[in-house]
């Protein structure tokens, strides 16, 4: 097929290896398909390999951290370097596209001048299909189609962007918290277009579990590092690091692709129902899975339904039959019975601050919080303070102290970390001399 000269898409990729092997192959793969220019990025097990076979582009060094994991700054730097066509588009490793992307492109060609600031992304669309590299990749988009579930305004897998858009980036790692909404932020700052495409092609996302766990991915210290490179506005960022900062959206009317201009106020994003979010986590489960992929599954379903979760990763005997039987129950509350299961070892600790008439206070002010105190309400647990290192948020929180003031009480509190900075308190509170699962759980 004649290679697309307009756009280079690239990506970086996990070891070819198991399921994630298979999801990044028929990925890359439907790109090919399309006729773009593919280069894969880095030198993980299998890359060097599946791009000789695919017909890829291959760039085996790529400035990484100490933990071998590649800077976004280099990626797009490489990539930059490398290539010379108008347009380049990252892609996460595991997301597929349909041809309809190629439409959108030609149209992006036609409508915009090379002058113009580009940023066009797209929602995803996940589901938990079963798989196999006979499949097709119409059958593929179909299956995402018939049940998937769409993920949040937040979660960004696609960046395709006129060449000069990203010249300077912090030094973020790949795949943790934090880079992709900086990448929406900062094409705001530079006056480009924010472009959703969710209405003409699909980003076809296979469910998956992480090698790391959702906790490592969401507290870990990469996170934590990641996030350290964000502005210290970082509600501001985050409130417009998404999909909801958009200023067109691409549609289809009467099979020609148009663009609309956006009005912030009425911007609309596609939802899915709690009831397709179960169903499409009983169907993954339908598939044998460790006890560890099945809790960490079930903690991002809480994840993405806005529920309170706990972050310490300590299983707990009979994970995998207490999901059987959720399975049978329907939308809200298989909700309710996969939280309360996640729960456990935090109701036993509840229970015995109650024997000992322990004052509870939870660690943070933000959405976590809000999700936990919303669970704690459910379960008659009453809350004496919050506590945050922000003063901002001391002062806009009511009864809320700051860490020196948990040494002026009189008997150590019960503390919850609601966060996602939790490891980085859990460090603070030993140093207070707090112990994990005596005096605070996470």
């Amino acid at each position: 097929m004649a290679i697309h000269l307009d756009l280079t898409i690239f990506t970086t990729c996990k070891p070819f290896t198991g399921e994630t092997g298979l999801h990044q192959r028929l990925a890359i793969k439907s790109w090919v398909e399309l006729g773009f220019e593919v280069l894969l990025i880095g030198n993980d097990t299998g890359t060097d390999t599946v791009s000789q076979e695919l017909g890829c582009r291959h760039i085996a060094n790529v400035r990484s951290s100490e933990n071998n994991v590649p800077f976004v700054s280099a990626l797009f730097q490489t990539a930059r370097q490398s290539t010379s066509s108008r347009w380049l588009c990252y892609l996460n490793a595991d997301i597929i596209l349909d041809n309809h992307f190629h439409q959108a492109i030609n149209f992006l060609n036609e409508y915009f001048s090379r002058s113009e600031q580009i940023l066009l992304t797209a929602q995803r669309k996940t589901a938990p299909i079963k798989l196999s590299l006979e499949q097709t990749t119409e059958h593929v988009v179909e299956q995402v189609s018939d049940y998937g579930t769409w993920d949040a305004a937040d979660a960004i897998d696609m960046f395709c962007f006129n060449r000069n858009l990203y010249t300077e980036i912090p030094d973020f790692e790949i795949g943790r918290m934090a880079w992709d909404n900086w990448l929406v932020s900062k094409a705001i700052d530079s006056g480009a277009k924010i472009i959703d495409g969710t209405k003409v092609f699909h980003l076809a996302h296979p469910l998956h579990g992480y090698r790391q766990g959702i906790s490592q991915i969401i507290t870990g210290g990469d996170a934590q590092r990641n996030r350290s490179l964000v502005s210290s506005n970082s509600s501001a960022f985050a409130a417009r690091g998404n999909l909801l900062s958009q200023t067109h959206k691409l549609v289809i009317s009467d099979d020609n692709i148009q663009i609309k201009n956006v009005h912030q106020k009425n911007i609309e994003i596609e939802n899915s129902t709690i009831d397709s979010l179960v169903r499409s986590f009983n169907y993954w489960l339908e598939t044998p899975r460790s006890e560890p992929e099945q809790l960490d599954v079930a903690r991002l379903l809480l994840w993405r339904c806005h529920y309170y979760f706990p972050f310490f990763t300590e299983l707990e005997n009979g994970i995998s039959e207490g999901l059987s039987e959720i399975s049978t129950l329907q939308g809200l509350r298989s909700l309710i019975a996969i939280q309360s299961l996640c729960c456990q070892p935090l109701r036993y600790l509840l229970d015995k601050c109650r024997v000992d008439q322990r004052e509870l206070m939870i660690w943070g002010t933000g959405e976590m919080a809000k999700r936990l105190s919303d669970y704690l309400q459910t379960i008659n647990c009453s809350i004496a303070n919050h506590i945050d290192n922000d003063k901002d948020a001391q002062a806009k929180q009511p009864n809320c102290l700051s860490p020196e003031q948990l040494l002026e009480q009189e008997r150590k509190p019960f503390i919850i970390i609601a966060s996602v900075f939790a490891l980085e308190i859990a460090n603070q509170l030993e140093s207070l001399g707090y112990v994990l699962k005596k005096d605070y759980y996470y």
